[in-house]
């Protein structure tokens, strides 16, 4: 037997006792400078705090919240942890990247939250993150509740075209600007609007329009048209709280599809020095006799009165005034441009009525080359609770200076209930 035969009986014997093949070769073992990879172990992750709970009022509420995502586990190395929500109103509208270095146990997370809960109404969600795959997640709450906190500020009166309301004026404060809602006594809310820094109205929602109209829009959405037809459209809606009256400049869709501004007045009954608002009926010798409107003749001031706010004097009862003569029920309001509703003051005492001259709230660089100023005196009579002022040569300065009358003129006659 050769020494080579005698070499490969003992290789094939060693492998029939140790069960390997002559092509196995064992794993080899650790490179010096390796760094083994450990083993994930999902940390316990939890929110600080758990569960968070907003209130709001009268307005969309969008905020941030932080909360802290909290990790807990013996090896803690780089991970992002995915964020999620359980959210049906929608109410989560940021969600931040959860990313944590090694060893650091917790992060602070700046989420977006926006919504507009209705009085006594809470809308909820819940922010999730995920340890692991399979794991259960981690969860904190958020509720949003929306509280009125709206408070009685007096009523008012409303003129808007033929339509003369009574409503309970509520008022609140939101972020610095003033909120307020009109409502009828039934609690429906009919106006709303917000008063800006700089005077002007937001409105927010309107209903109860007067008989024949279907709509109501804000000026800003009139188009271009319109705008060259009816110069109040040009305009904001303004208000003067200190005067006690608000200005909403709106457009109204008849049942015909026509579109027609209207120029509303609302007067609180609560203004400082004067009595409660109550609606005045006018009979326009300044204007209505010889204004055109949309290419037709003048209309006869005696068959077309319309109502305005006017209210007394609380210091002196033979003062009154009237607020938005031209504005409100008056269907030459399309084409004033004057930015104020104008008050005019009158006396009334002794059978006779004072007009001072004054400008009267109208303005049209068609018509005039200056604001518009009206003034006279007349005589006032009283039948039962009814009184009555007539002025029956009603003065102005559409001819330059103040105190001519029209060629033919016409009177003016204001007619309201002594209470």
């Amino acid at each position: 037997m050769s020494h080579a035969w005698h070499i490969a009986v003992l290789l094939l014997t060693a492998c029939l006792f140790t069960g390997c093949s002559p092509s196995d070769e064992p794993a080899p073992g650790p490179r010096p400078g390796d760094d083994p990879q450990q083993p994930a172990i999902p940390a316990t992750l939890r929110f600080v705090p758990a569960s968070t709970e907003i209130t709001t009022s009268g307005a969309p509420c969008d905020t941030r919240l932080t909360l802290s995502l909290v990790r807990e586990g013996a090896n803690l190395p780089d991970t992002s942890y995915v964020l999620g929500a359980d959210d049906r109103w929608n109410i989560i509208s940021h969600l931040p990247a959860a990313v944590f270095r090694r060893g650091q146990t917790s992060v602070n997370l700046d989420i977006g939250i926006a919504a507009s809960p209705g009085a006594g109404q809470t809308l909820q969600a819940r922010i999730l993150a995920y340890p692991a795959p399979g794991f259960a997640p981690a969860e904190a709450s958020v509720s949003i509740t929306g509280i009125d906190s709206w408070t009685a500020a007096g009523t008012a009166l409303l003129v808007s075209g033929s339509l003369v309301r009574r409503l309970d004026m509520h008022r609140q404060t939101i972020a610095g600007r003033s909120h307020i809602r009109a409502t009828d006594s039934e609690g429906e809310v009919l106006r709303q609007f917000i008063v800006e820094a700089d005077g002007t109205l937001s409105i927010a929602g309107i209903r109860g329009l007067p008989a024949g109209y279907i709509s109501a829009t804000t000026a800003e959405n009139a188009d271009e048209n319109m705008r060259r037809r009816f110069p109040v459209l040009a305009l904001p809606s303004v208000g003067n709280r200190t005067e006690g009256w608000y200005g909403l400049n709106m457009v109204y869709t008849d049942q015909s599809g026509n579109n027609i501004p209207h120029y509303e007045i609302i007067v609180a009954d609560n203004t400082p020095g004067w009595s409660e608002a109550f609606a005045c009926t006018f009979v326009d010798g300044w204007l209505a006799p010889v204004v055109s409107f949309e290419a037709r003749p003048p209309m006869v001031a005696s068959e077309n009165p319309w109502a305005v706010p006017m209210q007394r004097s609380t210091a002196c009862p033979s003062r009154f005034r009237l607020i938005g003569i031209y504005r409100g029920g008056s269907p030459l309001s399309p084409l004033n441009s004057a930015a104020a509703p104008g008050i005019v003051s009158l006396t009334v005492g002794d059978g006779i009525v004072e007009i001072p001259p004054q400008e009267a709230g109208f303005a049209s660089t068609t018509l005039f080359s200056a604001p518009f100023v009206i003034g006279g005196s007349g005589t006032a009579t009283a039948d039962g609770n009814t009184a009555t002022a007539t002025v029956p040569l009603p003065m102005h300065n559409a001819y330059g200076a103040y105190g001519t009358t029209w060629a033919q003129p016409v009177p003016a006659v204001l007619r309201w209930n002594m209470k």
